[in-house]
């Protein structure tokens, strides 16, 4: 994914769409990739499902929690 690093800041101009998914285990340390440093200095929007909170912040100031596991009826 490194290639994508130069291409990241003309996403919007190139029509560039770009999903990033993980597991919240070792996010924390995923941080310091490149792709995921650079999403992060461009302030990209995300969002953060449940997790450990001990992995720090992810996402602006936004941790990982726990979420309640919502019971559907149908």
């Amino acid at each position: 994914m490194s290639p994508l690093v130069e291409l990241l800041p003309y996403a919007r101009d190139i029509g560039l769409h770009l999903i990033l998914a993980r597991q919240s285990g070792g996010a924390g340390r995923a941080l310091f990739e490149p792709v995921v440093q650079r999403l992060r200095d461009l302030h990209t929007p995300g969002l953060i499902l449940s997790g450990d909170r001990d992995e720090g912040q992810l996402i602006g100031s936004a941790r990982p929690n726990r979420q309640p596991v919502d019971a559907v009826s149908w």
